[in-house]
């Protein structure tokens, strides 16, 4: 096509359509420099070329503008023979380009055409295998390698086990036997609840009616001691001493917060060696409340100065640590807030009350007074005001029992609530030992009593719920010289599982109540 400009310049302009995209071209003068040029066809991005011959002309150095649309005005068009040829499916930036086909590779825009490069070696891939203690990169030529990363390390989600890289070799190996955990602490590689026993005297000198040291022993599920606790002996601050009457056995109820954060111990702000202390007056010696974390912090600030006077003070329990319920064995249940003194009786009758335990929001109790010889529910939730009154289980003796620890558990989908009781009888063997009793929904029945090699009864008691659905149940034995923690095992099969002795007491020290660890 042929074009004549103004009087300055004369020129010829020629348009070229020969490419494969058929884009059809037209040009026009719009002034003395300039030419508009307008297209149809060809996508996305368009080359515009413009040259003084035609061989050669769709060469990169003719280009003169890369654009989107279809049309473009060169307003350099001078000379007096111009070319101009425009083609489509050119890039303006990489992203124009096809996707390279992995991320080791990437796509390009060079001079408006596409094509793909390798990533340099040692580019991080986003395709990652967590805890394999390696990351995937690229190794300069378009393919994979890996290169060792140790802290890439294989979480398990398992607090008993180590989560390590070894130059590149992920392993979970079992944590040390002991290490704390949620549910208690690490046997073989796995979490599990572990017992806390109250233990009475130091070994020094032998036990009797004077106050003694008291120990917390946390110990495994077979026995072995993973660490002893001793609890106070003198006032610091606000907290009191926490210690027993050596050989009074009704002493030394614990029991685990029904949040399972805490343990709560009944005892006497007493020092070591104050004579008969069970009988002193607790306006002269408080009887105080010994509440312990997971960590093994004491908190002994909480004091009854005239509960239980002149007679012994036997358990307390509590549901999130903040208050607590404590018996004795003269003055019934009192309700006590933390850090305070004083409290409030709530139950007077029975008024000799041993011990105390808290289960699905109610609290329990139980008595060895006539008429109450059973396992008590005590007012209506966690009554916190005077004139409560207990109410018998039903179907459970009302005379000739006589329980210390309780355990209450939910098992049954077919029965609403609690419908599983354990209950230590310190009788003597065959009779005593860990009852068993189960609630159909109106009457609970005696199924067994768990005694099979015991030489003697059982006080302390505590159990928790296997995986498996089996109970693992934990005592202490009712001896006055050198007693003993025993466990058994109910699977709901064998009726009459036999006693494993996990630990005896050392000379001058017995255990007294037991209970799950706290976490």
């Amino acid at each position: 096509m042929r074009a004549i400009g103004g009087s300055l310049l004369a020129f010829s302009l020629l348009v070229s359509t020969a490419r494969a995209d058929d884009i059809a071209l037209t040009a026009a003068r719009s002034g003395p420099t300039s030419v508009d040029l307008f297209w149809s066809g060809g996508a996305p991005h368009f080359q515009v070329y413009r040259g003084g011959t035609a061989p050669g002309l769709n060469t990169y150095s003719n280009v003169i503008a890369t654009i989107s649309g279809s049309s473009y005005t060169d307003a350099a068009a001078t000379g007096s023979l111009l070319y101009y040829l425009v083609t489509g499916a050119h890039c303006l930036t990489a992203t124009d380009c096809p996707a390279a086909p992995d991320e080791c590779s990437e796509a390009t825009c060079t001079q408006g055409e596409c094509g793909t490069t390798f990533r340099p070696f040692g580019y991080i891939v986003s395709n990652q295998t967590p805890g394999d203690c390696r990351t995937s990169i690229c190794d300069g030529s378009g393919g994979f390698t890996h290169q060792n990363e140790d802290s890439d390390v294989p979480v398990d989600g398992n607090a008993c086990t180590s989560d390590l890289c070894t130059v590149g070799v992920p392993t979970n190996p079992p944590a040390p036997d002991g290490t704390p955990c949620s549910d208690g602490s690490c046997e073989a590689g796995a979490c599990a609840s572990t017992l806390t026993v109250v233990r009475v005297g130091d070994g020094v000198g032998a036990l009797s009616s004077s106050a003694a040291p008291v120990f917390l022993e946390r110990r495994s599920i077979t026995g072995a001691v993973l660490s002893t606790l001793s609890l106070p002996t003198l006032v610091n601050g606000a907290n009191q001493p926490c210690t027993l009457a050596g050989t009074a056995a009704s002493e030394g109820g614990l029991t685990r917060s029904a949040d399972g954060a805490w343990l709560a111990l009944a005892a006497y702000a007493a020092s070591p060696g104050i004579a008969n202390v069970s009988s002193s007056t607790s306006g002269t010696i408080n009887r105080v409340v010994c509440r312990i974390n997971a960590a093994g912090n004491v908190d002994s600030s909480s004091r009854l100065n005239t509960a239980f006077s002149s007679t012994n003070v036997r358990s307390a329990t509590t549901s999130d640590g903040s208050a607590f319920w404590v018996s004795g064995g003269s003055g019934g249940v009192w309700y006590l807030p933390l850090g305070t003194t004083g409290g409030t009786q709530i139950l007077t009758n029975p008024s000799n009350m041993r011990w105390v335990g808290i289960a699905n929001s109610q609290l329990y109790g139980d008595s060895g007074s006539t008429n109450f010889t059973s396992v008590l529910q005590i007012g209506n939730g966690l009554p916190t005001t005077a004139g409560q009154t207990t109410t018998l289980l039903p179907g459970l003796p009302s005379t000739g029992a006589s329980p210390y620890g309780f355990v209450l558990f939910d098992v049954n989908s077919a029965v609403v609530g609690l419908d599983l009781l354990y209950i230590a009888d310190d009788r003597a063997v065959p009779t005593g030992g860990i009852q068993k009793w189960t609630f159909d929904g109106t009457t609970w029945t005696l199924v067994t009593t768990f005694n099979s090699g015991l030489t003697a009864s059982v006080r302390g008691l505590a159990a928790y719920r296997q995986s498996d659905g089996s109970i693992a149940l934990f005592a202490t034995t009712t001896e006055t010289s050198v007693n003993r923690i025993v466990r058994f095992f109910d699977d709901f099969v064998n009726q009459s599982p036999t006693a494993t002795v996990l630990a005896t007491s050392p000379t001058n020290m017995l255990f007294r109540g037991v209970a799950i660890s706290p976490h």
